[in-house]
């Protein structure tokens, strides 16, 4: 594991905590890999060459494993195409529609980048449909803290509408 360490190390000149995601960082060195260098179905390698069962499943949405045959060659495909446009492309709608049916409580999808993207849009959902301006939220960190949002945050604006727009 000195290679993979040594790496991480150096990430940590570069990198604030030496990842970009700190439920990357690894913890207890020695024990556990501290870089990953690839993957090949639910295992992966550090850069020592260590094989291991990758438990964290890509922070969660690797759940089908690494290079799947049909995952990859439909990733190529779509890759000669293009991806990440600043308009819609039709698998947007198709993917929707296929969750909407496994979902059937499902009335609209929305696809968000990210996990304070995701959070924040649930905050604003939460807020218009109970109509309540303020949210408690609990860290579930060692030491739990409470956190209160006011609702005269910058997040939502200086005026929060109670109007529901899809009503």
């Amino acid at each position: 594991m000195d290679k993979s360490w040594a790496i991480y190390r150096e990430g940590t000149e570069h990198l604030a905590c030496g990842s970009s995601t700190l439920s990357k960082v690894p913890r207890i060195e020695g024990v556990e890999p501290a870089t990953i260098v690839r993957g090949r179905g639910c295992r992966v390698w550090d850069a020592d060459g260590n094989e291991y069962i990758d438990f964290r499943n890509g922070l969660g949405p690797v759940t089908l494993g690494y290079g799947v045959p049909e995952i990859d060659r439909a990733i190529t495909e779509q890759l000669r195409s293009g991806i990440v446009f600043g308009h819609p492309h039709p698998l947007e709608a198709e993917v929707a529609r296929m969750l909407k049916e496994v979902v059937p409580c499902a009335k609209r999808v929305r696809f968000l980048k990210t996990g304070g993207e995701a959070v924040a849009a649930c905050i604003k959902i939460a807020r218009h449909s109970t109509l309540r301006t303020g949210f408690a939220r609990k860290c579930s960190c060692k030491n739990a803290t409470y956190v209160f949002w006011p609702p005269q945050t910058p997040l939502f604006g200086p005026k929060f509408s109670t109007k529901r727009p899809w009503r």
